[in-house]
């Protein structure tokens, strides 16, 4: 179960920062300047032996992807960033300080709800570790620059699938899900895709 767990968690931060790479260096429109610095990434989140909550797996599979998308498109760093809101505030806050390009963060819902306001003000692109419902596109006040990676349903894994295979034309596709209340429904969408 452990060694499940420690997969897909790395998958799941390498899908995320391999992702944000792709979104904020895609290739400039027409006559737009070229990437000429790395894009900046940083990883909210502890880590094993910061607290007792915390595992590795978010810090080591987005170390994976930025040393495999290279130091020249990716600079990658780590705040921790404890479950107290008040205390993940206080990381937030530093990592917006940094000028990133992009933020992943926030692996529990009780980080990412109530500091929504503080992410929409921040206005960089936002990806969240958690699965709250209540800050998707679409929720009134919602923040516009947060996104959410995790499938949140077994519809919603199914679709994603379908559009990565039938839109894409992905010839292998991979579905990262949890094993709880809220993540659990995306786990069984192999099955219905």
């Amino acid at each position: 179960m452990v060694g499940i767990r420690r997969l897909l968690c790395g998958l799941f931060a390498v899908s995320a920062v391999t992702g944000m790479a792709g979104v904020v260096a895609a290739s400039p429109p027409a006559g737009a300047a070229k990437l000429t610095k790395p894009v900046s990434v940083i990883l909210l989140a502890e880590t094993k032996g910061e607290s007792v909550n915390a595992v590795e797996y978010y810090d080591n599979g987005a170390k994976l992807a930025a040393t495999e998308l290279g130091a020249k498109k990716v600079s990658y760093s780590r705040i921790p960033a404890p479950l107290v809101p008040a205390q993940a505030q206080t990381a937030l806050l530093q990592a917006i300080d940094q000028h990133p390009d992009a933020l992943i963060g926030f692996p529990a819902t009780s980080q990412t709800i109530p500091l929504a306001a503080t992410i929409a003000q921040a206005q960089v692109p936002f990806f969240s570790l958690a699965s709250a419902l209540q800050v998707i596109h679409g929720v009134p006040g919602a923040p516009v620059n947060l996104n959410q990676i995790r499938p949140l349903g077994v519809d919603i894994a199914a679709a994603e699938a379908r559009y990565a295979v039938n839109d894409l034309k992905a010839k292998k596709v991979g579905l990262l899900c949890v094993q709880n209340a809220t993540g659990v429904d995306g786990c069984n969408a192999p099955g219905r895709s």
